[in-house]
């Protein structure tokens, strides 16, 4: 058997789930505004081919890739034979003017993409998405009328270490040290929207915020460990990210 490509593996572990709700949910135009949210996003993504030997938009092998993973598909030839299965489902929402690219092609391309790029354009999708989820389909986890207390999402933030990952001979700094890695996850709807890794526990509480300032908290609930009871952490909550 082939060797399975990381970044494959990663983006399938990281969308694999998207927001399944959302799939079976009736919320009319809710798959145009998710191909809106994802153009928008891929067209910030560093494009470094040759442009004059393009044959196939940036954008379209980033979706067949995205979809095919979303399907299950975790190997390039299985994408490719999905993607030309359900190519006529696919051109409503991709151009493909020259069909679908071979797994030769979307493995190559796969293999310039910045790894950052690419974690930082699913974070935005998954975090977009999940507001709009919310906005649409107007449902909440708690909600008090007397009070007027709504909750529709309770936001779960934790750092996790991976014993027995370090690498006792390992020539990169960071890999002599044991995987930790800092998740925000949206517990309603089952979704991680950020997986960062971070060199150590402590650096929990800036990534922590980082991640805040990107989230809209509106009528959520936000956890953290004692860690991140920080008065920084709560501003950034509170100011930026619109908490309560």
């Amino acid at each position: 058997m082939a060797k399975k490509d990381t970044k494959l593996e990663n983006l399938s572990k990281t969308v694999h789930m998207l927001i399944e709700e959302i799939r079976l949910s009736q919320t009319e135009g809710l798959d145009r505004i998710f191909m809106d949210v994802y153009s928008q996003q891929a067209d910030m993504m560093t494009d470094s081919r040759q442009q004059g030997k393009v044959k196939h938009a940036f954008r379209d092998i980033l979706g067949i890739v995205f979809f095919g993973v979303l399907a299950g598909n975790d190997e390039w030839e299985d994408i490719y034979d999905f993607a030309m299965d359900e190519r006529e489902t696919l051109r409503n929402y991709l151009d493909l003017k020259n069909g679908i690219p071979s797994h030769d092609t979307m493995q190559r391309v796969f293999a310039i993409i910045q790894p950052d790029e690419l974690q930082g354009m699913l974070k935005e999708i998954l975090v977009q998405m999940i507001e709009m989820a919310g906005q649409h389909l107007d449902q909440y986890l708690y909600q008090n009328e007397e009070l007027d207390c709504y909750v529709r999402d309770v936001i779960a933030a934790d750092g996790k270490e991976t014993r027995h990952t370090a690498k006792k001979h390992a020539k990169v700094p960071e890999d002599l040290c044991n995987l930790n890695e800092f998740n925000v996850m949206s517990t309603e709807w089952g979704v991680c929207l950020s997986c960062t890794r971070i060199n150590e526990k402590t650096n929990e509480i800036p990534e922590m915020q980082a991640v805040m300032k990107r989230l809209d908290c509106r009528k959520c609930i936000v956890t953290a460990d004692g860690m991140n009871a920080q008065k920084e952490t709560a501003r950034v909550i509170v100011q930026e990210a619109h908490g309560d």
